[in-house]
């Protein structure tokens, strides 16, 4: 509240000196930049965004005359921000200056926010923007993509050094997983689908081994798009058909028809789920509930009497192929991870709504597989892992402002897939390299 009060006393200065950038009202107010200046003052803004990899809206520029503020509660945040650009503003406090704003627009051409440059004798020494998502707040420009205003994590990611990992050698390695579960022995159990055909993998004795390869002929025909685990080892499975030809289909060439579920043998247990329409693509488990992404909406079903039933529906305008539903900050409550591999979208339940906290705004194909939470350097917030459409993992962290990428230590090609494979409290992993998948190895956690 702070933040916006400093925000609109400086709307006011703009609003009661009168000044605007159009020269044709040069006459009308009482300060005003010639033409030559402007020009300077926008080259220099043009090469600082430029430096950050920010585009903007040329013609949304505007300045006008303040007074840089004195450093307190309510102005901490334009100083801190100042300082991570490399500039200290703090040392201009009550000096005149020409402050010039302009729009920042995401990859997507999305409006980002408004960006912040102070000028004293021509020169910038302080700049930040205040994001559309959170107007309280002001950042540096290496922040880009930030949380909706009020997102707190109960953790967030620090600077703990990774948990030691041994390689163990298994056949059998999944090429990734979409979702997993506790057998009644304490191991843990996997769920992959390559082709329509679902495989169960089991973790037990420090390898991987097949618990079961169900092809199409074995979903009567159909072929797998989504499955999960539910109720223990219980399995539900989205099914679909091939596309004809002209058919619209957003899920590859499969048009959504029905679930059906396995027990705990993996057999057919003759319960269906007729959909209502074939634009379904994913389905997801959380506790006794069934997650399932229909066309732009999360359908919440529950079973009733022998029966699924919709509780809920959220629209979230996203045509989810990955979903996601996991604690990734351990405060016991989950989080949604989805994305149409275009973004990255990040949800949370509020009451009775479900808002979108934080996405990447790109809007271009840009992501592929299934999405990974762990904590590998056990700090008690999960990383994030999803690939790229090169194949090549990006790895996310919680930070207070939103998710950063930080990739430092990733190679080209290099895929991971994190869970608790030995059920032992630690994040393990399975590493992928190669556009073939030509070599996968698991690490697992080495007690402290």
């Amino acid at each position: 509240m702070q933040m916006k009060k400093m925000l609109l006393f400086l709307l006011l200065i703009f609003t009661f000196s009168g000044c605007v950038s159009n020269a044709d009202e040069a006459e009308e107010i009482r300060f005003a930049l010639n033409q030559t200046q402007q020009e300077n003052y926008k080259t220099l803004i043009d090469n600082e965004l430029k430096s950050f990899y920010w585009y903007y809206d040329e013609q949304s520029f505007a300045y006008f005359q303040s007074t840089v503020p004195d450093f307190a509660d309510s102005t901490k945040a334009i100083f801190e921000a100042s300082k991570e650009n490399g500039c200290e503003l703090e040392k201009y406090s009550g000096r005149e200056a020409v402050v010039y704003t302009v729009d920042l627009m995401h990859f997507n051409k999305n409006k980002a926010g408004t960006a912040y440059f102070y000028f004293v004798k021509n020169s910038i020494v302080g700049m930040y923007y205040v994001s559309i998502d959170n107007t309280e707040s002001a950042y540096d420009f290496k922040t880009r993509n930030v949380f909706s205003k009020g997102t707190q994590f109960a953790n967030y990611e620090t600077d703990k050094s990774v948990i030691e990992y041994k390689n163990i050698k298994s056949a059998n390695i999944p090429d990734g997983f979409m979702s997993e579960t506790v057998d009644s022995a304490g191991d843990k159990q996997y769920i992959n689908i390559v082709d329509g055909s679902l495989t169960v993998y089991e973790f037990k004795n420090n390898r991987f081994s097949i618990m079961k390869n169900i092809r199409s002929w074995g979903l009567n025909g159909s072929k797998a798009m989504s499955a999960t685990f539910y109720d223990g080892n219980k399995i539900a499975v989205l099914l679909g058909s091939q596309a004809s030809s002209g058919e619209e289909c957003d899920n590859g060439r499969l048009i959504a028809e029905k679930i059906v579920f396995l027990n705990e043998d993996y057999s057919l247990t003759g319960e269906e789920m007729l959909l209502t329409n074939s634009a379904y693509s994913c389905v997801v488990a959380d506790d006794d509930r069934l997650l399932l992404i229909n066309d732009r909406n999360i359908e919440i079903y529950a079973s009733e009497n022998g029966k699924w039933v919709v509780k809920t529906s959220y629209y979230t305008n996203v045509q989810a192929t990955a979903f996601l539903c996991d604690d990734l900050d351990g405060d016991g409550v989950k989080e949604y991870l989805l994305t149409d591999g275009k973004d990255l979208y990040l949800y949370r339940k509020n009451g009775i709504s479900l808002n979108c906290i934080w996405s990447t705004n790109i809007s271009v194909e840009s992501f592929y597989g299934y999405i990974y939470a762990g904590d590998t350097n056990n700090d008690h917030a999960k990383e994030i892992y999803v690939s790229d459409n090169t194949g090549t993992a990006i790895r996310y962290t919680i930070s207070k402002n939103g998710l950063i990428a930080k990739n430092d230590d990733i190679s080209y090609s290099d895929r991971f897939y994190v869970s608790d494979f030995n059920n032992d409290g630690l994040a393990d992993y399975i590493k992928s390299q190669g556009e073939e998948n030509s070599s996968k190895a698991v690490y697992i956690a080495v007690e402290e």
